[in-house]
């Protein structure tokens, strides 16, 4: 399978989420990491060594794909309406992350209503104390018929700020947030692998 992130806007999660949705992919079968993002931020968050999946740049990706079962693929932020379809149109699945901000959200319904049918938003960076601004988001989202995921990811900052630092997963914080942003992502990535089945 082939799933490759990618957003309208930085800061929402798409390097995060490329992250841990390998690192549940890797669960499944081997899984590559490509890093196609100019900032390297998953190479620089793999430098320790521990993520449990390989991480290269898009020129080693060339011939390492046909090692993996999986491959996902971090993209470079702020893509072009034409980047973002034909990048849908190459892999099996584009995940659209967005925080439930409008300044966000709304250039996202507007680049995906043009999008092959074969993408999905995920809402990211839900804050607990403001709920009404995630369901609003979740409600423009699905009222413009776009695919969104059912689970979403909470705004722990602290413990995805730790698991970079660490170069690690953020299940392997130590700390509860850890574990339960962890938690979203397996269910993001059991909802991605019922779709492929």
């Amino acid at each position: 399978m082939i799933v490759a992130t990618a957003s309208v806007k930085g800061g929402v999660g798409k390097s995060v989420t490329a992250i841990h949705l390998a690192a549940f992919l890797q669960l499944h079968a081997p899984t590559l990491l490509v890093d196609g993002d100019s900032t390297r931020s998953a190479l620089q968050w793999a430098k320790p060594g521990l993520l449990p999946f390989r991480v290269c740049d898009e020129r080693q990706g060339i011939k390492l794909t046909r090692e993996f079962e999986h491959t996902v693929i971090d993209t470079p932020g702020g893509l072009a309406q034409e980047e973002v379809e034909n990048l849908a149109k190459g892999c099996d699945l584009l995940v659209v992350p967005t925080t439930p901000n409008a300044l966000a959200f709304r250039p996202v319904i507007e680049m995906a209503l043009g999008l092959p049918s074969n993408f999905k938003i995920l809402l990211t960076f839900c804050d607990g104390r403001s709920k009404l601004a995630t369901e609003q988001a979740r409600r423009a989202i699905t009222a413009s018929g776009l695919p969104l995921f059912k689970a979403q990811i909470p705004k722990f900052s602290a413990a995805f700020e730790q698991a970079s630092t660490q170069g690690v997963v953020v299940s392997q914080v130590k700390n509860s947030y850890g574990i339960v942003a962890w938690q979203a992502y397996k269910e993001i990535g059991e909802e991605l692998i019922s779709e492929q089945v």
